[in-house]
């Protein structure tokens, strides 16, 4: 599952990058019918948006739920023994929260999809420098040959 959700995250983040590129590109070249690919882009901000929204709501209310059993059975429980370990078990997850993660590689909450909106904003600049370079070396180095 981690695999299959970790694979439609970067599908959703390299199509989102490649739209924006084109809806770019458009721009620069003032062509119209760009409202698809526009509508498109916002489609698929809102969907990872909602991917990582998520799995960060699921995260806090699992770990506030899981907390909450374990306090309510700490509370029940008469042996001092099982009090300390329970009072231990709470430090541990206090000190390491759960986290929804793709195969321990990538945590999924919040901070993913501004990570995600920063390297698409680095990738933009990058391909966005690679077109006018090229455009550029197209108008500059037109040399015809006559004979």
């Amino acid at each position: 599952m981690s695999c299959t959700l970790g694979f439609y995250i970067l599908c959703m983040f390299l199509t989102l990058t490649f739209f924006v590129y084109h809806t770019s590109i458009n721009l620069v070249q003032h062509r119209a019918e760009m409202s698809f690919t526009i509508f498109e882009c916002g489609i698929m901000a809102f969907v990872l948006f909602v991917v990582c929204d998520s799995a960060n709501k699921a995260t806090l209310s699992i770990g506030d739920r899981f907390r909450d059993g374990i306090l309510t059975a700490r509370l029940s429980a008469n042996d001092m023994y099982v009090k300390e370990q329970l009072d231990l078990f709470l430090t541990v997850i206090s000190t390491n929260p759960p986290r929804l993660s793709l195969g321990g590689f990538v945590i999924v909450n919040r901070a993913l999809y501004v990570s995600l909106g920063s390297m698409m904003a680095t990738y933009l600049i990058v391909l966005l420098q690679f077109n006018l370079s090229s455009n550029e070396d197209t108008h500059l180095y037109n040399i015809s040959l006559q004979i």
